[in-house]
Parts: structure tokens; C-alpha cells; sequence
């Protein structure tokens, strides 16, 4: 709101679109640094865990809509292993190891048991892409991770395992492997607006150009050679996320110990401010206790009438219920040219408050009212009740 606001206010150009995300929570519940859930971008990098298992989970969660999502940190660590390292790194792992060891990591031709799986893949660009722009991460990745289902699938059915023990089938063996690792290729090349450092590893180990959409169909071809498979993604380990908590727990105890030599440091300093400030806060706030010291009754006005000497004072018999009226100085004569209307009136009065010795008497009490620079009226209550009835 603010933002384009001001860049619309400076002359600079306003954007077409917002990439908007609502709130992260953890486990449920708002980052908290009592629960010590309150996790730091920083604390992570620290703690030497992928920023691709972060970028991926929060991909996965991301739908385009400006909703919280939550950092579940078993899914987290589902999510990760099963998803990345089980489904979609898994194809080169798998597939690499038949092309490393029987044919000195030189590929063939693309098998054409595989080609019907390669034009899958291709086929769900569109809705891929379609994700990616719409800001629905979610969706793209659950197309991606379905098409990775579709590659183990098929490697498992065709069991490459089983055909590398059958000298005869050495060809479709590598044809095999070469086309599964071309479907690697593509979903590494859907992947990489996501994860953008796995995807680099994934150009060095096939040994190709950048990966882009529009080399989706060039595709890997015969005597090509990649490189030596390294480890893309490990697994993620609850218990790296454990000492993550646990972290920022002693770092929040750390600020805390810090703040705290600060405060005393500064209480030393402070003191006669802090005790002036204290005073102006009592002054401005009181407590529910205090307030049911002051016994408000409701009173009514025998009499009212100037008194002799005095330019701003009214005097008045007020009526509570008790043996005897009392009697109560106000200050309000110039509102009221004649006292003697206000004779019969109800009004509310501070009954507890400590008797006040004046020159022309005690006054026993308090009446209240509402005022402004130039006006001012009698506070009172809708209907009469009897005289002495308790204002709460």
C-alpha cells in the first residue's frame, strides 16, 4: 500500500505486478522467542544447512495467495528427503552409477523405451511455466515431483539393474541410462528458479550449457560425456534443525544477559528520571483497585446558594441518604447566574473523600462534572434513584 503510494508520489515507475506472502509460522503457532521458534535467516547459514531444502519447502507452500504458511519442521524434513534427495536426485544417483562404471561415463542414444516418459516431461511445461508466473510455486512443483514419480516408475519397471547382468543388453543398458538422465535434465531445468545452486551442479555433472526453457528440447545426445557424479543434495536431519531451535535459544539468552548488564548499568544513571517518570505514570493511569477506592453516590441538592466573599464558590446541601445533608464547595458560580435552579437536581459525588477545611466552612465532599474552556454542566444519571444510591 505504502510503497507503490511512494513511488508513485517521487515520479519513479510503479510495478505491474506484487509478489505479496502473508505471515510464517512455525509448527503452527507464531515465531516465538520464548518457545524459541524464533528462527533467524542468519542462525540457518550458521548452522551450515542447504538453503535449497528452505528454498524448495517455502516453494512447495507458496500458492499465490496472500496466506500465512507454516514451517512444519517434520514436513520440513519429509518434504526434503522424500521429495528432493528420494525422488528427484535419486534418477541421477541411481542412473549415473550404470554409465560410470560400464561405459566411462560416455552416453548413448536415447532409448526409445524412454521417449514416451522424455515427451511426458515436455508436455507439462506449460503448467509449469504457468506456476512459475502466477507466483503458484506450489503448483509447479507438484508437476515436477509427479514427473519425477513418473522417471522412478519407469527405471524400476525396466530394472537396468537386471538387464547390466546380460552382456547381450550392454546398448540398451546405456540408452536406458541415457535417457533417464535426460529426463534429469529437464526436471533439473524446471527446477532451477527454485534451486538454483543444484541446478549448477546439475550442468557440471552433464557437462552442458545453462540450463534454460529454451534448450528444452535439445536434448543430451550419443558419445556425449558428463562428469563424475558427486552427492547433488544429502538428507536433512531433524536433529540439524534440534541444534537450529536450540541456537537461537542461546543466542536470544546471550541479548538477553547483554540487555540486562545494559539495564542496570542504565538504572544507575537513570534513577531520579526513571522515579520522575514513574510518578507521571501513576499520575496518568490508575488501577482497577484504586479506582474501587472512590465511593461515587448519588446525591440531591437541598439548597444552593453564592457565598459572601467568595467570587468563584457555590455552596450546596446535598442530600446522601444520611442523617444529616452535607455540605460541599464547588467552584463553578460563574456557570450558573442562579444556584437556586439547581434546587431538586440529582448529582454524583465523590463521598469518601477527606473533609476540606475553608475559610467559610468544611466542605465535605465533591461534586463532579463535565467542562470545557466555556461551558460546563452537573454530571447526573437518566432516572432518579434515591439519594445516597452507589455509583459504580
Amino acid at each position: 500500500l505504502f510503497w507503490p503510494a511512494m513511488l508513485n508520489f517521487s515520479g519513479h515507475r510503479v510495478p505491474s505486478q506484487y509478489a505479496i506472502n502473508g505471515f510464517l509460522t512455525v509448527d503452527g503457532a507464531k515465531m516465538s522467542k520464548s518457545r524459541g521458534t524464533f528462527i533467524t535467516a542468519n542462525s540457518y547459514i550458521d548452522q551450515n544447512l542447504d538453503p535449497e531444502w528452505l528454498r524448495y519447502y517455502f516453494a512447495a507452500k507458496s500458492n499465490g495467495a496472500i496466506d500465512d504458511f507454516d514451517l512444519n519442521l517434520d514436513d520440513f524434513v519429509n518434504r526434503v528427503n522424500a521429495d528432493l534427495v528420494g525422488k528427484y536426485v535419486n534418477i541421477a544417483s541411481r542412473t549415473s552409477r550404470f554409465i560410470a562404471k560400464e561405459f566411462n561415463n560416455e552416453l548413448g542414444a536415447i532409448a526409445d523405451e524412454t521417449k514416451a516418459l522424455i515427451d511426458s516431461i515436455i508436455a507439462r511445461q506449460d503448467a509449469v511455466k504457468a506456476g512459475y508466473e502466477k507466483r503458484n510455486f506450489a503448483a509447479a512443483l507438484r508437476e515436477i515431483s509427479a514427473a519425477c514419480d513418473d522417471v522412478n516408475e519407469h527405471f524400476d519397471q525396466m530394472k537396468p539393474w537386471e538387464i547390466a547382468k546380460d552382456e547381450s543388453k550392454r546398448q540398451l543398458l546405456q540408452d536406458l541410462c541415457t535417457g533417464y538422465l535426460e529426463c534429469f535434465r529437464l526436471l533439473s531445468l524446471y527446477l532451477k528458479p527454485v534451486l538454483p545452486i543444484v541446478a549448477g551442479k546439475v550442468e557440471a555433472f552433464l557437462n552442458i550449457a545453462p540450463l534454460s526453457f529454451d534448450a528444452l528440447t535439445t536434448s543430451l545426445g550419443k558419445g556425449h560425456q558428463i562428469g563424475s557424479y558427486e552427492h547433488l543434495m544429502t538428507r536433512l536431519n531433524r536433529k540439524d534443525l534440534d541444534k537450529l531451535i536450540e541456537a537461537n535459544k542461546e543466542a536470544l539468552a546471550v541479548v538477553r544477559n547483554d540487555a540486562a548488564d545494559t539495564k542496570k548499568t542504565d538504572d544507575v544513571k537513570k534513577a531520579q528520571k526513571a522515579e520522575k517518570s514513574d510518578a507521571q505514570d501513576s499520575s496518568e493511569y490508575i488501577s482497577i483497585d484504586d479506582f474501587a477506592k472512590v465511593d461515587l453516590r448519588l446525591g440531591k441538592v437541598l439548597s444552593c446558594d453564592f457565598i459572601e466573599g467568595a467570587d468563584k464558590l457555590l455552596t450546596f446541601q446535598i442530600d446522601l441518604g444520611e442523617e444529616k445533608p452535607r455540605t460541599i464547595f464547588s467552584g463553578i458560580r460563574k456557570f450558573y447566574e442562579d444556584p437556586a435552579a439547581l434546587i431538586g437536581t440529582y448529582v454524583i459525588v465523590v463521598a469518601n473523600l477527606t473533609p476540606r477545611k475553608m475559610r467559610f466552612g468544611v466542605s465535605e465532599g465533591m461534586i463532579l462534572s463535565a467542562s470545557t474552556k466555556d461551558q460546563l454542566t452537573l454530571l447526573t444519571t437518566l432516572g432518579e434513584l434515591a439519594p445516597g444510591a452507589k455509583i459504580s
